[in-house]
């Protein structure tokens, strides 16, 4: 049986709707991520 989770990734970008549609294409992947809106 897989894991339902097979890795994070960290999204790092300063436009909210770029960062949400990284995070649903990831999850859509069974990727987790985080995401930042800034390296700050």
């Amino acid at each position: 049986m897989q894991p339902l989770i097979q890795g994070l990734v960290f999204i790092v970008d300063d436009d909210a709707s770029v960062r949400e549609a990284l995070a649903w294409l990831l999850r859509s992947r069974r990727l987790a991520s985080e995401h930042f809106g800034s390296a700050d």
